[in-house]
């Protein structure tokens, strides 16, 4: 690795190597009278396998790092190990594959309905019975119907999808996610704290 190059995973595609480093900045934390309380170097990487852009806070001192960009869509709080992977999967993907991306995404919505109870199957049936226990209100079963559709279009190339439809369909999957794992852990977090304060 020579000095333009920074050891970093890239969240676009997967890639964990060497990135190019393009810009390297300083963000100062000051105090109300001026005076500098901190400072963090920042980072403007480039992937060399898919070209696209991450930015880094680098601590120096501890060799460690934060990815500001890309975020996270989703937190690995209250998600089984399964289902995260899967997603962060299919996440990767849409920079390789889009048709891939899709049918990973319809990978995630199966594993969703399994560990929420639905018997093993076909997916239309097991969207179905979740939603009649209620699992899936309304929305959810709109959005996964459509995830389901998708993902079979894209197993059988019979759509060309853009990038953009990806990308909105990735934050819906996001959402079933945060609607039925991390939200409930968060809430539950919060009303045990409140518990402990009382």
């Amino acid at each position: 690795m020579n000095k333009n190059q920074k050891l970093c995973e890239c969240r676009h595609c997967g890639n964990k190597g060497n990135l190019n480093i393009l810009v390297k900045d300083t963000i100062y934390e000051t105090s109300d009278s001026g005076e500098v309380l901190f400072s963090i170097p920042r980072w403007l990487l480039k992937c060399p396998v898919c070209e696209c852009l991450t930015i880094i806070d680098y601590f120096e001192p501890t060799d460690e790092e934060e990815i500001l960009y890309p975020a996270l869509t989703i937190t690995q709080n209250g998600v089984p190990k399964k289902i995260y992977t899967a997603f962060c999967s299919a996440e990767k993907t849409q920079h390789i594959d889009l048709n891939i991306c899709a049918i990973s995404l319809r990978r995630t919505l199966e594993l969703i309905c399994i560990d929420k109870g639905a018997k093993e199957g076909n997916l239309i049936k097991m969207i179905e019975e979740l939603a009649e226990l209620n699992i899936f209100p309304h929305n959810i079963k709109e959005i996964a119907t459509l995830i389901r559709k998708i993902g079979n279009d894209g197993t059988h190339n019979e759509i060309d999808f853009s990038k953009w439809e990806i990308k909105r369909l990735l934050k819906l999957v996001s959402g079933i996610i945060n609607y039925l794992y991390i939200i409930p852990t968060e809430l539950k977090w919060f009303n045990d704290e409140l518990k402990n304060k009382s």
